[in-house]
C-alpha cells in the first residue's frame, strides 16, 4: 500500500504542477479538456486486470446494514472520519497561513512538501507498518499529527510553521498506507467490500465535512480543534487498539 500512495501521491503532484503550466500556455479550456480524458484512460487500463474475481456469497448491502450496528466497524470509521476531517481543515489552510506570515512566493515551494513528503516516505512507512504493526503505526501517527498540528497553532515563529507542515506531510506518508492495509487486516473475502465501502464513505465524509466547517471557523481555532478531535477519536479507538485484529477479523467474518 504504501507503494501505491506513493504513486497515487506522484500523480496528483505532477498533476498539479502540469495543470498550472498548461493554464499558463492555453488557458484553462485546453487543459481540463485534456485533463478530462485522464480518468477514461485509467478507467481503460482497469479493465485490463483478470484478477478482480468477486464472489457474491452474501449481500454486500445487508453486511454494511450489520457493520453500522457493531461497535467495532463504527470506532474504526470515526478514526478514518477524523483523520480525513483534520486533513480536509488544515491542508486547505496552510497555504493561507504561508501567505500571511512569510509571503504569497513562498507558498508554492512551502505547499510543494506536502505532495513530496509522502512521495519519498509512503513506502518506508508501509514497510514499517507491516514490520511493527498497524497499532504501532497508528499510535505514531496520532503523536505526529499532535505536534504537527500544536507546531501549527503556535506558528508565529516562522520556523514552528516549518516544522508543522513537515510534520503534517510526513503524517500523510505514515498514516495512509496503513488506513488502506488496515482494511484487510480486519476483513475477509466475504466481507471485505462492505467493509472498504463503510470505511471509505467514513473518509469522504470527513472531508466533505471539513469543506462546510471551514467557511465558518477561523484560522487559529481550526488547530485546537483539530487536536480535540484527535484526542476523542484516540479515546474511541483504544478500545479497538487493544484487541487482536486477527480476533476482530474473525468477529466481523461470523456477522
Amino acid at each position: 500500500s504504501g507503494f501505491f500512495y506513493s504513486i497515487f501521491t506522484l500523480g496528483s503532484g505532477a498533476g498539479v504542477l502540469f495543470l498550472g503550466f498548461l493554464i499558463a500556455k492555453f488557458h484553462y479550456e485546453i487543459p481540463l479538456l485534456w485533463y478530462s480524458f485522464l480518468p477514461l484512460a485509467g478507467f481503460l487500463f482497469l479493465t485490463g486486470l483478470t484478477d478482480l474475481k468477486v464472489k457474491q456469497q452474501t449481500s454486500q448491502f445487508k453486511l454494511a446494514a450489520k457493520f453500522l450496528t457493531n461497535i467495532i466497524p463504527l470506532r474504526l470509521s470515526i478514526f478514518y472520519f477524523a483523520f480525513s476531517f483534520i486533513n480536509g481543515l488544515v491542508f486547505g489552510i496552510i497555504p493561507i497561513d504561508i501567505k500571511n506570515l512569510l509571503g504569497i512566493k513562498y507558498v508554492g515551494v512551502l505547499s510543494s512538501i506536502i505532495f513530496m513528503m509522502p512521495i519519498f516516505f509512503s513506502f518506508f512507512f508501509g514497510r514499517f507498518s507491516d514490520i511493527r504493526g498497524r497499532k504501532a503505526t497508528i499510535i505514531l501517527s496520532y503523536i505526529i499529527l499532535t505536534l504537527g498540528l500544536m507546531s501549527m497553532y503556535f506558528r508565529e515563529r516562522p520556523l514552528l510553521l516549518i516544522l508543522g507542515i513537515f510534520l503534517l506531510a510526513i503524517n500523510r506518508a505514515v498514516i495512509a498506507p496503513t488506513i488502506f492495509a488496515l482494511i484487510g487486516d480486519v476483513s475477509t473475502e466475504k466481507n471485505i467490500e462492505a467493509h472498504t465501502a463503510l470505511l471509505w464513505m467514513a473518509q469522504n465524509i470527513g472531508v466533505v465535512s471539513a469543506l462546510i466547517f471551514s467557511g465558518k471557523v477561523q484560522t487559529k481555532p481550526i488547530y485546537l480543534i483539530s487536536i480535540a478531535i484527535i484526542v476523542i477519536s484516540l479515546v474511541i479507538l483504544l478500545p479497538v487498539l487493544k484487541l487482536d485484529f486477527k480476533a476482530i477479523k474473525l468477529k466481523l467474518s461470523q456477522e
